[in-house]
């Protein structure tokens, strides 16, 4: 073996090593993407790149505003702390305060801030753009509308104008739904391509819509549930939130393999008897919609989740407070309810477990608790024997 001098070395400079701060924007953005929850991802961000940084300068702020304000839990900024993202002092109120952990980061957030900003506000235009083409569309119907009605053949020239606006609708809404099954199988030539003669779903495309098992149509201004989504019966996982939905049809009730439902920010007022079929349900979300009754809800047995966020709910049924799995309800902001506190007291009586009470805490893997996520908590609730109020 030759321990003689070794003189081929290269050399390496910080070309080799690229920008620094790069590096630095890489390692935060990669501490924010081992978060399993989006949702939390992008609290924390928000936490990090628009509260603890202002005007380029670190500001440290208490963890009682971080868990009200951001819903961020003490778990969750103890990983944050652990990672080096944070550090947290001590504060003169009994708690702590916390702050990104070194200046040096602060560049290499801000370039990531830049970033998301961008993708928020390009998303935003999108939406912004289809919700306007949309407008467009129903006010060119609407002006032909107004004409129709000062000539001899108004009911006749109503109905075809009723029918052609309804066909956008429907075509805008084919094509969305087209894209989402073509991301998943490139055979799928389009819904109104795969019917056959007798204008029914072609046996090819039964058998393409049996292997679809996650559909996310989220944000895209539907006005009303397809029914290709019907037919996708081996259907798992169906996102519909931030849509303009009135109403569920009553075939929602066939997707009996249905795991998890959001239909969360649209404009449903109630809901068929028929989702009492989804026996198979764990999460549920109906929050911030115009919901007054759900006592379909309460055949949903193996919910685990439930958010009933911003609805103007009347009643809480108290079978659902007997169901086994569940450990997250969502009631968010009390007031907004119209569902009286004595109902409130009763519903939480009537849970055969430990009921955690919280105004910011929203997440729990305890089969043997029941965490009620709502604000403000009422002090009646509070002296119930088996309720623990938590942050």
């Amino acid at each position: 073996m030759n321990f003689g001098k070794v003189t081929d070395f290269e050399k390496v400079t910080t070309t080799d090593l690229g920008e620094l701060s790069n590096i630095f924007t890489r390692h935060y953005d990669s501490l924010i993407n081992e978060i399993s929850d989006a949702a939390q991802q992008l609290a924390v961000r928000r936490l990090i790149e628009e509260n603890l940084i202002i005007e380029g300068n670190r500001v440290p702020l208490p963890d009682k505003v971080i868990a009200l304000k951001h819903g961020i839990s003490s778990e969750l900024l103890k990983k944050l702390v652990d990672s080096r993202l944070l550090r947290a002092e001590p504060n003169n109120v009994d708690g702590f305060s916390y702050e990104i952990s070194h200046d040096t980061l602060v560049e290499p957030i801000m370039v990531s801030y830049k970033v998301r900003f961008e993708k928020e506000r390009t998303e935003k235009e999108r939406i912004e753009k289809l919700l306007e083409k949309r407008k467009r569309q129903r006010k060119i119907i609407t002006i032909l509308s107004v004409v129709a009605l000062v000539s001899i053949i108004f009911g006749v020239f109503r109905i075809i104008i009723w029918q052609k606006e309804k066909k956008l609708q429907v075509k805008s809404e084919t094509e969305i739904f087209d894209k989402v099954i073509q991301e998943q199988n490139f055979n799928w030539r389009g819904y109104i391509n795969m019917l056959d003669k007798d204008n029914n779903l072609s046996y090819e495309g039964q058998k393409i819509l049996k292997e679809i098992d996650n559909i996310d149509l989220s944000n895209n201004a539907l006005l009303r549930i397809q029914k290709g989504i019907i037919e996708c019966e081996n259907l798992k996982s169906l996102n519909l939130g931030g849509n303009g939905l009135i109403s569920l049809p009553a075939e929602i009730g066939n997707l009996t393999k249905l795991t998890s439902l959001d239909l969360r920010q649209n404009r449903l007022t109630s809901l068929p008897d028929e989702i009492g079929n989804l026996m198979n349900l764990t999460f549920l979300d109906l929050g911030d919609n115009q919901i007054t009754d759900i006592q379909a809800v309460s055949k949903l047995e193996n919910l685990e989740i439930l958010n009933l966020w911003r609805n103007p709910i009347t009643s809480l049924p108290l079978e659902i407070a007997q169901f086994k799995n569940l450990k997250v309800l969502y009631l968010s902001y009390f007031p907004k309810l119209k569902t009286p506190a004595e109902n409130i007291t009763e519903f939480i009586k009537a849970v055969p477990k430990k009921v955690q009470l919280s105004e910011s805490k929203y997440k729990n893997e305890d089969n043997s608790i029941l965490l009620i996520y709502v604000y403000p908590i009422a002090e009646e609730w509070k002296t119930l024997p088996n309720v623990e109020v938590v942050k």
